[in-house]
């Protein structure tokens, strides 16, 4: 069995996330990240340290916070539940000095997802960039 370490197991789980979540096929992912994988394995425990879980955590607002901004305000958009949720749960993408993050939206009241984000945040915090922002 092929050990990893912290960083290098949530950039691949990530990217097996990012690409589900985006409808990219297994084959598409390997191409991008010579380390993606289509299946997770299951004795896989991924670990995180403090300081990169608080960094992630405000990243992960940061793009949620541009999602709603761009789409009209908590009064016409929703984040999805994950976005509010702990933020290794989140489809992401370590890039080195920062993170990408993928994830729908939807009206308020409404369980149906009508926008799709992605956006890519620095790990300082100090950049935040909406790489693509759609009504689906």
């Amino acid at each position: 069995m092929k050990t990893f370490n912290k960083l290098t197991l949530g950039v691949l789980t990530s990217t097996f996330f990012m690409g589900a979540l985006m409808g990219i096929s297994s084959e598409a992912r390997a191409q991008t990240s010579p380390n993606a994988y289509s299946e997770p394995d299951s004795d896989i425990v991924m670990v995180y340290d403090s300081d990169y879980i608080r960094a992630l955590n405000r990243a992960k607002n940061l793009a949620r916070m541009a999602a709603e901004e761009a789409n009209g305000g908590l009064d016409d958009y929703r984040a999805a539940s994950y976005m509010h949720g702990p933020a290794v749960e989140v489809p992401f993408v370590d890039n080195g000095q920062s993170w990408t993050f993928a994830f729908y939206g939807t009206e308020p009241a409404s369980d149906v997802p009508a926008y799709k984000s992605i956006v890519t945040v620095s790990k300082d915090g100090e950049m935040v960039r909406m790489e693509y922002n759609e009504a689906i």
